[in-house]
């Protein structure tokens, strides 16, 4: 796979604008309790924490599903204060670690979706033989910092496969909150799936996986130029997408800093700001 040489992101129709999640209209919190300052704090939530089928390792790392349906109104009221929380601070300062990762939708009971998303988080990079080119390793994909750019990284192919049975995955990033429509992008569901995998792995291409190491020096770079807030997804993946490319090879923080002028004085223009691709999330 390369770089595609386009201005629009591959997902840019599938993805809107949102407000913060509203939960108590249902669905799924995603939480890392890695983020949180003591992990006691979630225990009353009785999460389901997403663990790869034969995990022998600890528990640090990996998210914490939450069925805001089986919550009561304090506990509710309680993670909200934390979107919120969390909507200020990634004004100031928007690739902190994030405690609240995603609100999903998702037609499926809490353990299924658990389980897939788990079983996705263990990777092994693959040739085109179809041969290991690697050691396999543990993809924290859901991270906000990171899904964001996934969303015009992948395909929606490969979307599809990463979030079945997913219908709709809202994300913060960079101050704003974002949702994806997976029907919209081509979802599918966990029956129309393969679910291959080696040894306990999700395979994936080395390509594929080098340019994925790269997303968080994409988001260094993007922090960098000081973009508008209300930017659309569309508008800063695209710069996201000039960016990534530059960074193949090995660079110094100093680099990131040139970099960023350099892509601040692109004259070429952004996609156009969608108004109309606006909504309030979980009405």
């Amino acid at each position: 796979m390369t770089t595609p040489n386009q201005t629009m992101p591959p997902s840019a129709g599938a993805i809107s604008t949102c407000q913060p999640p509203s939960l108590f209209h249902g669905g799924y919190l995603l939480l890392d309790p890695g983020a949180f300052r003591a992990t006691e704090e979630l225990t009353p939530l009785h999460g389901r924490v997403c663990v790869p089928t034969n995990w022998s390792g600890d528990l640090t790392g990996l998210p914490m599903l939450i069925d805001l349906r089986q919550c009561g109104e304090r506990q509710v009221q309680w993670l909200e204060s934390i979107v919120g929380e969390e909507y200020e601070a990634q004004q100031l300062e928007p690739l902190s670690r994030p405690r609240i990762c995603a609100h999903l939708k998702a037609p499926v009971p809490v353990d299924a979706l658990a389980s897939h998303l788990a079983n996705q988080m263990l990777v092994l990079p693959i040739d085109k033989t179809r041969n290991r080119s690697g050691q396999g390793a543990l993809w924290r994909f859901f991270d906000p910092r990171v899904f964001a750019n996934l969303c015009w990284l992948l395909n929606p192919d490969q979307l599809a496969v990463l979030l079945a049975p997913v219908s709709t995955w809202a994300f913060p990033w960079f101050g704003n909150w974002f949702a994806i429509d997976m029907a919209a992008n081509g979802g599918s569901t966990l029956d129309e799936i393969p679910q291959e995998r080696i040894a306990g792995f999700t395979p994936i291409e080395i390509d594929l996986w080098a340019r994925a190491q790269r997303i968080a020096l994409v988001n260094q770079v993007l922090a960098r130029l000081a973009l508008p807030r209300d930017l659309s997804w569309a508008q800063r993946a695209a710069q996201a997408m000039r960016i990534e490319p530059d960074l193949a090879v090995m660079l110094t923080p100093e680099d990131y800093d040139h970099l960023a002028q350099r892509h601040a004085m692109i004259t070429e223009p952004l996609p156009p700001a969608d108004t109309s691709n606006t909504r309030t999330l979980g009405t």
